[in-house]
């Protein structure tokens, strides 16, 4: 028996019950079984970036703290775990986004796809980048 968000991953060539996306960074796809453990793997990789930050910028703003040619590694981690949280901290709240909109990752990617094809107007014109449609074929050439 299959559910209708039962999903066949061609990644991970197997079948994943109630499937919301393959993740490349596990290298798994994330469905019913495991999305619980996907969200607290983001939320605790938030939580070990946001005291990184706090660490190295007490370490930084210490008054005896002369900055050397050394400290370079500090200033880069720095760096890089700032973006790392600005990128955690996108991927939570996009979660929480979904949750309220109850749609997985797969169905939002589908309907932000779908909404994508041009709409037509009452009076069966198109606008599209500049570029005007309509049942004139005099207008065409």
């Amino acid at each position: 028996m299959t559910n209708s968000k039962s999903k066949h991953c061609m990644r991970c060539n197997r079948c994943t019950l109630k499937f919301d996306h393959h993740c490349i960074f596990v290298n798994n796809c994330i469905g019913k079984l495991n999305y619980r453990v996907f969200i607290k793997l983001i939320l605790s990789l938030e939580i070990i970036e946001i005291m990184n930050i706090i660490v190295i910028a007490l370490t930084l703003t210490l008054p005896a703290f002369r900055f050397s040619y050394e400290h370079t590694t500090l200033v880069i981690n720095f760096i890089r775990s700032v973006s790392f949280c600005g990128f955690t901290t996108h991927l939570i709240c996009f979660h929480i986004y979904l949750h309220f909109k109850k749609m997985s990752t797969i169905e939002f990617l589908l309907n932000r796809r779908n909404n994508q094809v041009p709409q037509r107007i009452e009076n069966n014109e198109t606008n599209i980048k500049g570029f005007e449609e309509s049942n004139d074929e005099s207008k065409i050439g």
